[in-house]
């Protein structure tokens, strides 16, 4: 029998806390009366437990607990025998107002425009002979009222109510058998059945029955009638007999059962209206179960026991199963109070059992934990686009050219990134592992929306076991290419000694430089200025002698760069500077000529291949200078060759090997700075162009992965060799000018018609190119590999 009962409450009530079965010994009689309890304790277990009283007693989803209470709205119309038949067959009866917070708390709950049963009644609906006072169906006065109007009279044969429509006030009637929806109350502590039925008795999670009173036979006349009650006389063959002791030995320590109300077991106190079971009990707690709601994968998490039955006899040894298939088994508790750890390998929602035992006890607990995956750590560790690559500090490009913005996570699978502007969604893509860093792309048809400037994006990263999505910020500068110049000299003649004034404005791409070239026949003297900040502005340019020049202003910002031809001037020596110009003039010739001879040279040619060494130098070795050479229209190997001493920059000539040269179909420029002691400084800045011969007609060939191409799968590449020929390693390079793009020349160059590309280095000395899924995702539908 009591492992009958074992089955009966795991399989109806997933949600209850503690199970305790306290094995008695039963013979006979006993026997066969308490196996109604084993086969029926389904019905009080079966409940799906939400809420709890303040004293502890479970209540079900139907049910709203107060003040020690479950209530029970029901919307069933029924008459009020029926109403109060359908509340004692749960345990409970109409409900009971004793004070003005039952009675707002039931307002909250219930129609106004119903009308409700409540457990008010008067004596005489029974017997006309008692003085007919209105009470309550326990036959406790009314001590708290709401009536509608003025109390009803007491001699009336009536029934209570809540009316419809009237605020919630009450009123009775005499018509008992109207059908209205009812309010049921089940209180903590107590449970009644009636004949033939049973008492639920039940306590919440963690705790065990202690049973203080119990009765068979009837103390009020108002419990279990039938529709058609028997007129009869109060002190008429009813009484009532005590039976705790035989509740208690079925219920006592357990955590629910039912008691069958059977007048063959207790006898008939009560022939004439009927008998009924009436229990009283408390709730004692019998097993804590201690452990945190929630917790990470891999944390450990601490559970406690302690075992609250005292005292009890024997061993006390228990089982515990953490609900993702690891069970402990034995586990002696070394105090009443013990501690054990426990980490959890994944993600998800367990349930923890715990079975302890005694001699003479048997306790179940049990405790939801939810286990959420590690905290993620997003990191943005670089960005690039096709003129430089930064980390995440310095992210920028060219207003409308597509960035990359590199990011990772910490672990996890099937992470989905977004990149957002505010509220705007600006880029969403996928990666399979969040471990493996991942290139998200802010495109043109991004960047149109939040404009070009300063912009702070956030990155955010989730995933189907997060508990919560995770972000960082990065801060973007889309450069505006400069367009727009406009500017105009204030005069085209002016004095030797003066400045010329000329007017500077740029409508859009805010440059961040402005270059003036005063171009003579032998001589051409630049001035640079900070660009104009939106509003037009007037520099002055210096002019060193008399003659005609032609004027240039040049605006630029990091990434882009306009010219604008603003046309001749004279410059005309006045009397005071003519003398002194006269004098000077014969040394001005010549140091101009010594200057015109001395520039960069470039051995063996300014076009060379990316097999060469390329040598340029100083011709004026002088001891008494410094020189420092650096790129002007600059390329990553430079900076990479400069940094690994590769390329020495500070002396008169300066040797680039293969290694360090940029890809080809490249045009880049080189400066030199002298800087003579007690003399100005001299500078003089040369292109290079890399070009390479279609010799060896190499041809690209895919090896995985081919047409059509699967953007969730890597692309593998090779290039296809003559046969008999030794294993060639080539450099690979993305094409950044595919498919209609061109790269500006820089000012030093001035090759017409040259053609040059943007190449990003993807991998060198290496036969096989493999391209990652992530990468793939970033490319438009079609882009160019390039191999040299």
């Amino acid at each position: 029998m009591t492992r009958m009962i074992s089955q009966a409450f795991e399989e109806g009530s997933k949600k209850s806390g503690v199970l305790v079965i306290k094995t008695s010994g039963m013979h006979g009689t006993e026997l066969r009366m308490w196996l109604g309890l084993a086969v029926l304790i389904s019905l009080a277990v079966s409940l799906a437990v939400e809420e709890t009283t303040d004293g502890g007693m479970p209540c079900s989803k139907y049910q709203q607990a107060f003040n020690h209470s479950c209530y029970e709205f029901v919307r069933l119309q029924q008459t009020f025998t029926g109403a109060q038949s359908w509340c004692e067959r749960g345990g409970g009866h109409l409900v009971f107002i004793h004070n003005e917070e039952t009675q707002e708390f039931l307002q909250k709950h219930i129609a106004e425009d119903q009308e409700w049963w409540i457990g008010l009644i008067s004596n005489s609906l029974l017997n006309e002979t008692t003085d007919g006072s209105i009470t309550w169906l326990d036959t406790s006065n009314i001590i708290y009222s709401n009536w509608y109007k003025d109390q009803p009279s007491p001699f009336s044969s009536t029934c209570g109510h809540i009316l419809k429509n009237a605020k919630y006030q009450w009123g009775v009637t005499e018509n008992c058998s109207q059908e209205f929806d009812f309010i049921c109350e089940f209180e903590s502590g107590q449970s009644i059945a009636c004949d033939n039925y049973n008492a639920t008795v039940q306590c919440g999670s963690g705790e065990v029955i202690q049973i203080e009173e119990g009765f068979y036979g009837r103390k009020t006349p108002h419990y279990c009638v039938s529709e058609t009650p028997l007129q009869f006389e109060r002190d008429e063959g009813c009484s009532w007999i005590s039976v705790k002791d035989e509740v208690a030995g079925q219920c006592h320590g357990l955590q629910a059962c039912q008691v069958a109300a059977d007048g063959t077991f207790f006898g008939d106190p009560c022939p004439a209206l009927g008998s009924y079971l009436s229990i009283q009990y408390h709730c004692k707690e019998g097993l804590q179960l201690v452990m945190t709601d929630t917790c990470f994968v891999f944390e450990n998490v601490t559970v406690t026991l302690t075992w609250l039955l005292l005292p009890y006899s024997g061993n006390l040894s228990c089982t515990i199963s953490t609900g993702d298939g690891h069970t402990i088994d034995p586990y002696y508790p070394p105090t009443l109070v013990s501690n054990l750890t426990y980490r959890y390998s994944s993600p998800g929602e367990f349930t923890v059992f715990v079975e302890c035992t005694t001699s003479e006890w048997h306790v179940l607990a049990q405790r939801q934990v939810t286990v959420q995956d590690q905290v993620d750590q997003l990191s943005i560790t670089g960005c690039y686009s096709q003129y430089e690559t930064g980390n995440s500090s310095c992210c920028r490009t060219l207003f409308g050219e597509v960035l990359w913005i590199q990011v990772q996570l910490s672990g996890g699978n099937e992470v989905t990134y977004s990149i957002l502007a505010g509220n705007m969604t600006l880029s969403e893509s996928s990666a399979k592992e969040g471990l493996v860093s991942h290139n998200l792309t802010l495109s043109s048809a991004s960047q149109e929306l939040i404009g070009p400037g300063m912009h702070q994006l956030e990155i955010r990263a989730s995933r189907t076991t997060m508990a919560s999505e995770i972000s960082g910020t990065i801060a973007v500068h889309l450069i505006e290419p400069v367009s727009g110049i406009q500017a105009a000299v204030a005069s085209h003649t002016l004095q030797l000694g003066e400045d010329l004034e000329v007017n500077v404005s740029v409508s859009r791409g805010a440059p961040e430089k402005l270059m003036f070239e005063v171009i003579g026949s032998n001589q051409t003297q630049c001035h640079r200025a900070d660009g104009p900040r939106g509003e037009p502005q007037t520099y002055g340019v210096p002019v060193p002698r008399e003659g005609t020049f032609l004027v240039k202003v040049v605006a630029m910002n990091d990434f882009s760069n306009m010219s604008l031809d603003l046309g001749l001037i004279t410059v005309l020596a006045n009397s005071s500077h003519k003398k002194d110009t006269d004098k000077e003039e014969g040394s001005y010739k010549t140091n101009t000529q010594k200057k015109n001879d001395h520039k960069i040279y470039i051995k063996p040619s300014r076009h060379v291949d990316p097999f060469t060494t390329v040598t340029l130098g100083w011709p004026d070795n002088n001891n008494n200078s410094s020189f420092l050479w650096t790129c002007g229209a600059c390329w990553p190997a430079w900076n990479e060759c400069v940094k690994q001493q590769i390329i020495l920059i500070n002396q008169s000539e300066v040797q680039i090997p293969p290694s360090c040269l940029p890809p080809p179909k490249s045009a880049v420029t080189v400066r030199i700075t002298i800087q003579n002691h007690g003399s100005e400084e001299r500078q003089d800045e040369q292109c290079l162009y890399v070009t390479a011969k279609q010799e060896l007609q190499l041809e690209i060939r895919c090896e995985a992965n081919c047409k059509p191409v699967n953007v969730s799968d890597e692309v593998v590449l090779s290039v296809s060799e003559q046969e008999g020929s030794q294993a060639i390693y080539y450099n690979w390079y993305l094409d950044n000018t595919f498919p209609n793009k061109s790269a500006t020349l820089p000012l030093a160059c001035g090759l017409t018609g040259f053609q040059q590309n943007s190449l990003n280095l993807l991998q060198s000395n290496s036969s096989v190119l493999r391209m990652s899924s992530s990468f793939l995702q970033t490319q438009g539908d079609a882009f160019q590999i390039k191999v040299t």
